[in-house]
């Protein structure tokens, strides 16, 4: 049972600390393999928001002065 008290901000789990330990050390995350798509191209080149988020080939293709109805 999971016990939400959104006025406190709290969640609570009601299970026993011995079953979570349990649960988590055999909880094996799975995660479907991405070889193609852009899936793929996004894992491979994607840049994170710093660096702009954009795809890494990309960088310095578009120039660096705005056009001029840019605004």
């Amino acid at each position: 049972m999971v016990v939400l008290a959104a006025h406190a901000r709290q969640v609570h789990v009601e299970i026993s600390d011995t079953e979570l330990a349990q649960r988590l050390e055999a909880f094996v995350p799975q995660v479907a393999p991405s070889t193609r798509g852009w899936e793929a191209l996004y894992i491979e080149h994607g840049l994170g928001a710093d660096l702009g988020a954009d795809l890494d080939f990309l960088q310095g293709r578009s120039g660096s002065v705005p056009a001029r109805h840019s605004h």
